[in-house]
């Protein structure tokens, strides 16, 4: 009679097991969510705190200046990082569901190095092409401000391949945290 009854306790057990496990997957995902809510919150608050004191500090010829070159670090920024932190988050995220560890770590360290030389290679053609890519909009006296930006391509697209494998590992809390420390290091930089 027990043993009649085992294989219908297992699969009571199987399916229990399974509400659980999507519970907390669902969980994880909420607090994920919320992490990051906050994060974007925080960091388009101290967007504000950077951008109406800028305004009032520059003239609007300096203004121009940094929107041309602006523009173009957006350019390159899309150009550098465009659908790859997903894509490695996407990796990730399915190896270690899968529990192939090594594989996700592996899938990190190619998309770290890929994401490495595309910040450089991006990097070095705004800063020793800033003159001509200046020229190009019409405004020469751009070029400082393109060369001021450029190295911030390079540090951003290897901070993307790093935010990409902790939200393949469905943590959250380093890019909350990299987005705020960004936030907070662009207005002490740009206003103070």
């Amino acid at each position: 009679l027990f043993r009649s009854k085992l294989p219908a306790a297992r699969a009571a057990l199987s399916q229990i097991r399974e509400c659980f496990m999507a519970q907390d997957k669902k969980q994880s995902f909420m607090k994920g969510a919320a992490i990051l809510s906050a994060s974007t919150l925080l960091v388009k608050l101290l967007g504000l705190l950077f951008s109406i004191p800028l305004a009032n500090f520059i003239d609007p010829e300096g203004m121009s200046h940094f929107y041309i070159a602006y523009n173009i670090f957006g350019l390159f920024l899309m150009l550098s990082t465009a659908g790859l932190p997903v894509a490695v988050s996407r990796m990730v995220g399915t190896a270690t569901s899968q529990g192939r560890l090594r594989e996700a770590d592996r899938v990190f360290s190619v998309a770290f190095w890929l994401f490495f030389f595309l910040g450089l290679f991006g990097c070095l053609v705004m800063f020793f092409g800033a003159n001509q890519i200046a020229q190009w909009y019409g405004s020469p006296e751009s070029n400082y401000a393109i060369m001021a930006l450029a190295p911030t391509l390079f540090f951003i697209s290897i901070e993307s391949s790093i935010r990409g494998y902790f939200q393949g590992r469905s943590n959250m809390v380093p890019t909350a945290t990299s987005q705020t420390i960004e936030a907070v290091t662009k207005v002490i930089i740009g206003v103070g």
